[in-house]
């Protein structure tokens, strides 16, 4: 029982950090951004495994739905460049991440020629995912009080070994 409540206390904590984190504009967009190219990228895969046999085809040419996330992204463009607010900025990061994450899942189709669920396109994915989970999130880790700390400690410890 113990266990559980020191769990359930951590979580809190947790959840307390990430939140004040995200309250700050300067991360609540690119969060936005990251989250929903996660969920474009996974709701496009979902959506062709359901539906496999739905594809827009115009004068013999097939559409791919890389072109919907290109059109996704650009509209989340048009939306930042011309109006301004929180809400706007919500939008159009939705928008942006979405976008990103449909034109993300057909790399591997473009890459191998025809391979859709080629491995590729996942290596290429989270790869993105993890740089950009370091550029929006931990980019001022060094720069604030709780990495200085840090690196004080680091280096009094390696010092000592």
């Amino acid at each position: 029982m113990k266990r559980n409540y020191i769990f359930k206390a951590q979580i809190e904590i947790a959840k307390k950090e990430i939140m004040k984190e995200l309250s700050h504009r300067r991360r609540e967009v690119p969060f936005l951004v990251w989250f929903f190219s996660i969920i474009g990228f996974y709701g496009a895969r979902l959506f062709v495994l359901i539906f496999p046999e739905v594809n827009l085809i115009i004068s013999e040419f097939h559409i791919h739905h890389f072109y919907y996330g290109v059109i996704l992204i650009v509209l989340a463009g048009a939306l930042a460049l011309t109006f301004k607010g929180i809400r706007l900025a919500r939008s159009s990061a939705i928008l942006y991440g979405l976008g990103l994450g449909i034109t993300f899942d057909e790399i591997g189709l473009f890459l191998t020629e025809g391979n859709y669920w080629a491995d590729i396109t996942y290596v290429i994915f989270y790869t993105f995912l993890a740089l950009s989970l370091v550029l929006f999130f931990l980019w001022d880790f060094g720069t604030s009080s709780y990495g200085k700390n840090l690196r004080k400690k680091m280096r009094k410890y390696i010092s000592k070994n």
